[in-house]
């Protein structure tokens, strides 16, 4: 009870924590922010992270601590299972409404804090059962037994959240499925450049950041090539929920060769109708 005592806690800072996080994180982009204010919510994020860190060790510690004590006692089973009952409904009704809420607004801090809250369904799960278990059969080290697994696993998510902080803080790439759909974006429409490279990608926040270079023919119009731009650039808008994206336009180098200096390859016209 004292180690869901402690996480619950926590659970109440990372709420309050990811309140204010939110509203930051959703200022327009500035003089100062360009890129906008989204890798705040990464920031905190990693903070909630640590907390589940630090209630996992901690859980662990008290339940060793007390094991070792040999004094360790456990009274007033059953009111202790009606408030974790309870905790376990009003937990996961919560879980369930942020991971929405994250799922909707792809918000790395929201999602985190629902670990919070899902962490708490299992771990007041786990002290239910270990209390249910010691009313029936007075087996007091199984109370030691569950919070020793409850910090174990807390542990864990925290370590989790962490790797998925520090990635998308290092503006590592977007996964290799997302960045499958934007190949295959482009490929849709290569009828209408010579080529593309350097398609670089990355995520901050909520939005995804995509640039690449588009090779087109370099007796195209600025005009035509900036269709062209507009056109690829509005289905990866709809591919995704936040997206901004760069492309740089590239003349193709083929006008030295003897054949494509008569006939343009892309065209397929001779250079002084196209």
């Amino acid at each position: 009870m004292l180690s869901e005592a402690v996480h619950s806690g926590l659970d109440l800072l990372s709420s309050i924590v990811t309140f204010f996080v939110i509203r930051a994180s959703d200022k327009p982009a500035d003089d100062d922010h360009p890129f906008g204010h989204g890798k705040i919510e990464s920031i905190s994020a990693l903070f909630e992270a640590f907390l589940l860190i630090v209630a996992g060790l901690y859980i662990a510690y008290e339940s060793l601590s007390h094991g070792m004590s040999g004094t360790h006692n456990v009274v007033n089973t059953h009111w202790g299972l009606i408030v974790l009952g309870a905790s376990v409904l009003i937990n996961l009704f919560v879980y369930f409404q942020n991971r929405k809420v994250a799922h909707q607004n792809e918000s790395i801090a929201i999602e985190t804090n629902s670990f919070h809250f899902l962490t708490d369904v299992f771990s007041s799960l786990g002290v239910f059962l270990s209390l249910f278990i010691i009313r029936l059969t007075g087996w007091i080290w199984v109370d030691l037994v569950a919070a020793l697994g409850i910090g174990t696993y807390v542990f864990v998510i925290g370590l989790q959240q962490i790797k998925k902080c520090v990635l998308e803080l290092s503006d590592t790439a977007l996964p290799e499925e997302e960045v499958k759909q934007v190949s295959e974006v482009l490929q849709k429409h290569n009828n209408e450049f010579l080529g593309y490279h350097e398609l670089k990608t990355r995520k901050v926040g909520p939005t995804r950041f995509i640039e690449f270079h588009l090779t087109t023919c370099s007796e195209q119009k600025v005009g035509a090539s900036h269709q062209v731009c507009d056109v690829i650039e509005d289905d990866l808008l709809k591919l995704f929920k936040e997206t901004q994206v760069n492309i740089h336009v590239e003349p193709c180098g083929n006008h030295d060769d003897e054949v494509c200096d008569k006939v343009c390859r892309f065209y397929q016209k001779p250079i002084g109708k196209i």
